[in-house]
């Protein structure tokens, strides 16, 4: 997922004014391993400003540090942080994207497998060649550590939900994006 540089961010809003979506409900249910009674961890997912000017929101919803779940541990999820920013070197993460209205990020890329759902208006995602397309709810942008930049073109709040697990770093006859395609690495 990507980050914005504040001097390329065009959106009005302020961090202030970050995340007038209500917080979404999280409902994690696994089974003790000793008697199988049913294990329920249910909360809100703090919804919180992006920082450094930057007028987008996140709430981390879920960090599994391993590739495979280890069902006796799923209630700890939320507990966690991943350790490279949006993602978890060693497993998966799920996070909320809040982007306000006329929302534009700069070009950026991570070295992650990113799987992002609309879920509430819309989203533009821009590419290094200067071309775009915009998703609606329920379609699915998934990105392959690949140059690209967020925006949302409409009045509204746009939600994204989105699934990450880290990949190897793209280069293009051997030179990373961030010095062939001017790309800032996020992570």
């Amino acid at each position: 997922m990507s980050t914005s540089n504040t001097a390329s961010n065009t959106a009005s809003n302020t961090a202030s004014d970050a995340a007038p979506l209500p917080a979404p409900h999280r409902l994690i249910h696994t089974h003790d391993p000793l008697t199988g009674a049913p294990l329920l961890r249910e909360d809100t997912v703090p919804i919180n400003p992006m920082g450094n000017g930057d007028p987008s929101a996140y709430g981390m919803i879920y960090v599994q540090d391993q590739l495979k779940a280890d069902p006796a541990k799923a209630l700890e999820g939320p507990d966690k942080t991943p350790d490279t920013m949006w993602v978890c070197s060693t497993g998966v993460t799920s996070a909320w994207i809040d982007l306000p209205p006329k929302y534009d990020s700069r070009m950026a890329y991570t070295t992650s497998m990113s799987y992002i759902v609309v879920v509430l208006g819309s989203v533009e995602i821009g590419f290094h060649d200067g071309t775009s397309r915009v998703l609606h709810p329920g379609d699915i942008y998934i990105n392959a550590a690949s140059v690209h930049k967020w925006g949302n073109p409409t009045d509204q709040w746009t939600r994204l939900v989105g699934f990450s697990t880290p990949s190897e770093e793209l280069s293009i006859k051997g030179q990373t994006l961030d010095k062939l395609l001017d790309a800032k690495k996020v992570f």
